[in-house]
C-alpha cells in the first residue's frame, strides 16, 4: 500500500493556482565615495586647526577635515578653597551657639571636632584664632529687612530710647512721648506667590532667623561699612543655656569648657580618695593674685618663691605699714592649736568712701568671742541700713575706733590662726589688715555658673545649710548671724569630699584644657585681667577700648614667632556703656540717659578697633567676633522686680503689695530672657590675598 506523502491534500476538489510573484527590478548603482583618510579615534580632544606643511598636495589631502590632536587641559586655579569660613545651607540647622564658636576657635588649634554647621576650607593653613566679645551688636543692625541709618530724634542728640539706636524709629506723639500699642498686632498676610524653582531661596526665607545676613555696603550703616569688608555674614547666635529666671554668662560660655565623661571620673576617684583637712582648703598663691586680697609679707614672699623672683624685683607688694594698714605677726606661735576665727563687718559711707562701722568675729564652736560698733574717722553720708543695719540713733554714743579694732585682733591672732569669711577681703579692706592664711567661703562653694561668679552668702545658706538668712528686711544684716554661717559652711565641706560644692567637676577653663596640648592662651580685657584668665599664660588688663587694641597688636606682633599664643580672647566694651547695656545709673547714681549720637559714636569707635585688630593678626589668624547677649535691661528690670516682690511677699499681704508678680510679669520676664540671649557672630580668616589689599 502507498504511502501517503506529508502535507499531500486529502480533499478532492482542487483550486487554480496563484501566479509567482513578480522579481523586483534592480536598483540604480550608487555614486562612489571618496577614499577617507585614516583616523586614530584613541583620545579625546577639542579639534585644532593645523597649519599645512610644504607638501603642495597637502591641501588635496586634508580638504575638508581637521586633524584631532590631544590638548593638554589647563588646571585653572580654584580661588573659592581660599582659607576661610564659608555659609553651609544644608549644614545650618539653627542659630551658632556660643559654645560652638568656642569648639570651633579649640577645632582650629587642634581640640575637639569639626564643626557641622560651617564648612571650613583650607584648615591646615588656620593656625589660631583670636577670639573678641563686643557686647552691644544687635540683629537688626545687619538684617537689611529695616532702615538701617542712625536716626537722631529732631536732629540733635536730645535723649532717645535706645530702641531708637538702629533700625525704625518708635511712634511718638507731638510731645516727643513714645507711643506704647498694648494691643496684640495684627497678623500680616503674606501674599507673595510660591516660588517652586528657587529653593534656596525657599530656605533663606523660612530660616530668616537663624540664616546669616549678607553685609555689603548697601545694607549696613555708614559707622560700620568697614565690617562690611571684613566679614562676609553676620550670624544669628544664641546664648547656651535655658534658664527661665536669669542670662547665662556670656564670658563663660566661651572661657568655660566642658569636662568628658572620663575626666570627671578621674576628679571624683580622685576626690574620694583625699581627705578634707583645714589646710587644704586654704587660699593659694594664685587665689589671692586672682581675688585681688591684700597681701600679707609672708604671702609676698611665697608668690615670690614660686615664680622665681626676687621679692625686690617683684610687683606683688604687701599693704602693711601704708596708710595705717597693719599685718598680724609671724613670730607670735600658737599656744592651744590652730584658731579659726569667723569674721564679718559692716560699712557706712562716709565723705571719704566706705569705712568700717561694725565688726564681729565668731569662733570655730559657733560662739560670738568680739563683736563692736567703730565710729569712723570722716563724717557718715549714707548709713546704708537696708545692708548693715546701722543707723544714726545706734551710732551716737561710739567711741571705739578703726586702731582699738587692729589692736584687738593683733592680740588674738597668731601664726596659725586661719581666718574664715564670705568675700574676705572686703572686710580686710575695711579692717585695713593683711592675713596669710585665709578660707574663703565663695571659693569653697562656686557659682553655678562658673568663675569668676560668686554665689551670695544667702544663696549658700539656703542650698546647702537649707536655712534663710538675712531677714532683716529694711532693718539690715546681722553681722554675727552672717559670720556663723561661714563657720557652718566650713564644717559641712570638712565632712564632704573636695569636690562637694565645686563646678571644676563639670567644667574647666578653656586656657587650662588648650594648656594640656602644649598650647598658649593670651587674655585681654578691662579692669583685672587675672578675673577671667584661669590658665592663660599671657595676661593684660586695660581701661578702655584703645589699651585693648594696643595690648592685642602688641601680643599679636612678638618679635619671637614662638611667642604667638594659639587662641586670644578679648573684649570691647564702650558699644555696651554707650547703649545702657552695662548700667541704668551714672557715676551719681542718676538714671543713665542713651543719646542715638552716643551710640551712632561708639558704633564707629568699635568699628574702628575692629578692623584695628584685624589688620595687626598674622596670615592664617581665624578672627571670631559675637556679641555675647542681646539686650538685657528688660529681663534685668523685672528681675529686679521680682526679687522686690519675693522680699514684699513674706511680710506684706497681696493687697498690700506694690508689686504684684502674675502671669504677664513672668510672661514678660521670659521675653526679655529670649531677647537678652540673641546675639550674632562674625567669622573671617586673614589671608594673604588680604594683607596684599591692605598693603
Amino acid at each position: 500500500m502507498a504511502k501517503r506523502k506529508r502535507g499531500a491534500k486529502t480533499h478532492s476538489h482542487t483550486k487554480t493556482a496563484k501566479p509567482a510573484p513578480k522579481e523586483p527590478s534592480p536598483l540604480p548603482a550608487l555614486p562612489s565615495l571618496p577614499e577617507l583618510p585614516s583616523f586614530k579615534l584613541n583620545s579625546w580632544g577639542p579639534t585644532v586647526n593645523v597649519a599645512p606643511d610644504n607638501n603642495e598636495n597637502a591641501e588635496d589631502d586634508n580638504e575638508g577635515f581637521e586633524e584631532v590632536r590631544r590638548v593638554k587641559k589647563q588646571k585653572i586655579k580654584d580661588v573659592s578653597n581660599a582659607p576661610g569660613f564659608y555659609l553651609s545651607p544644608l549644614r545650618l540647622k539653627c542659630k551658632v551657639k556660643v559654645s560652638a564658636l568656642r569648639e570651633l576657635a579649640l577645632w582650629i588649634v587642634g581640640e575637639g571636632v569639626a564643626p557641622q554647621w560651617l564648612l571650613v576650607k583650607g584648615k591646615p593653613e588656620i593656625k589660631r584664632a583670636v577670639v573678641c566679645m563686643v557686647p552691644g551688636f544687635t540683629g537688626d543692625m545687619f538684617d537689611g529687612q529695616r532702615d538701617t541709618k542712625l536716626h537722631i530724634k529732631n536732629g540733635n542728640t536730645t535723649a532717645t530710647e535706645p530702641e531708637e539706636d538702629f533700625g525704625a524709629p518708635i511712634q511718638r506723639n507731638e510731645d516727643g512721648d513714645a507711643i506704647v500699642n498694648n494691643s496684640a498686632p495684627e497678623e500680616k498676610k503674606d501674599d507673595t506667590p510660591f516660588d517652586f524653582t528657587s529653593s534656596k531661596k525657599r530656605r533663606r526665607q523660612e530660616h530668616s532667623d537663624y540664616y546669616p545676613h549678607k553685609l555689603d555696603q548697601t545694607n549696613i550703616a555708614t559707622c560700620m561699612k568697614d565690617l562690611a569688608d571684613i566679614f562676609p555674614y553676620a550670624w544669628p547666635t544664641v546664648l547656651d543655656g535655658d534658664e527661665k529666671m536669669r542670662l547665662p554668662s556670656p564670658i563663660g560660655s566661651f572661657l568655660r569648657t566642658p569636662l568628658d565623661k572620663e575626666q570627671r571620673k578621674a576628679i571624683q576617684k580622685k576626690h574620694k580618695k583625699t581627705r578634707v583637712t583645714l589646710e587644704s582648703l586654704l587660699m593659694t598663691t594664685e587665689d589671692f593674685l586672682d581675688s585681688d586680697y591684700p597681701l600679707h609679707s609672708e604671702t609676698v614672699k611665697a608668690i615670690c618663691k614660686k615664680s622665681g623672683i626676687p621679692v625686690e624685683q617683684s610687683t606683688a607688694k604687701s599693704k602693711a605699714g601704708e596708710d595705717g594698714w597693719v599685718e598680724t605677726d609671724m613670730e607670735k606661735k600658737a599656744t592651744n592649736g590652730r584658731k579659726v576665727l569667723a569674721i564679718d563687718c559692716e560699712m557706712c559711707i562716709t565723705e571719704g568712701g566706705k569705712e568700717l562701722t561694725r565688726i564681729s568675729v565668731v569662733d570655730l564652736n559657733g560662739k560670738c568671742i568680739y563683736d563692736t560698733l567703730v565710729k569712723p574717722e570722716l563724717p557718715i553720708t549714707d548709713y546704708l541700713t537696708r545692708f548693715s543695719g546701722i543707723t544714726a540713733a545706734k551710732m551716737e554714743s561710739v567711741t571705739t575706733t578703726l586702731a582699738d579694732v587692729q589692736k584687738h585682733l593683733l592680740d588674738i591672732c597668731d601664726s596659725e590662726t586661719i581666718l574664715v569669711g564670705h568675700s574676705l577681703d572686703s572686710d580686710l579692706t575695711a579692717l585695713k589688715l593683711c592675713h596669710p592664711h585665709i578660707i574663703d567661703t565663695t571659693l569653697l562653694y562656686e557659682h553655678p555658673r562658673g568663675k569668676p561668679y560668686k554665689s551670695s552668702l544667702k544663696y549658700l545658706a539656703d542650698k546647702i545649710l537649707n536655712k534663710e538668712i538675712q531677714k532683716g528686711g529694711a532693718a539690715g544684716h546681722d553681722s554675727i548671724e552672717d559670720a556663723l554661717t561661714c563657720i557652718e559652711l566650713l564644717k559641712v565641706k570638712l565632712e564632704r569630699e573636695p569636690g562637694f560644692g565645686s563646678q571644676m567637676q563639670k567644667d574647666e577653663s578653656l586656657f587650662v584644657r588648650i594648656a594640656r596640648q602644649g598650647k598658649k592662651g593670651a587674655l585681654v580685657d578691662w579692669g583685672n585681667a587675672a578675673f577671667h584668665s584661669q590658665g592663660a599664660q599671657i595676661t593684660a588688663g586695660c581701661a578702655n577700648d584703645e589699651e585693648v587694641v594696643e595690648n592685642v597688636r602688641k601680643i599679636m606682633n612678638p618679635s619671637d614667632a614662638k611667642d604667638l599664643p594659639d587662641i586670644l580672647w578679648t573684649r570691647l566694651r564702650s558699644l555696651e556703656f554707650a547703649r545702657g547695656w552695662q548700667s541704668n545709673r551714672d557715676d551719681a547714681g542718676e538714671p543713665k540717659i542713651v543719646t542715638t549720637q552716643a551710640v551712632i559714636d561708639a558704633t564707629a569707635s568699635v568699628t574702628k578697633n575692629l578692623k584695628a585688630i584685624y589688620e595687626s593678626l598674622p596670615i592664617g589668624t581665624a578672627f571670631i567676633v559675637y556679641s555675647g547677649i542681646g539686650d538685657p535691661r528688660q529681663q534685668a528690670h523685672y528681675n529686679a522686680m521680682h526679687r522686690q516682690y519675693k522680699t514684699e511677699f513674706k511680710v506684706r499681704k497681696w493687697d498690700d503689695l506694690t508689686i504684684k508678680w502674675t502671669d504677664v510679669e513672668e510672661q514678660a520676664l521670659a521675653e526679655g530672657i529670649r531677647m537678652g540671649r540673641d546675639g550674632l557672630s562674625f567669622l573671617t580668616v586673614k589671608t594673604e590675598k588680604e594683607e596684599e589689599a591692605e598693603n
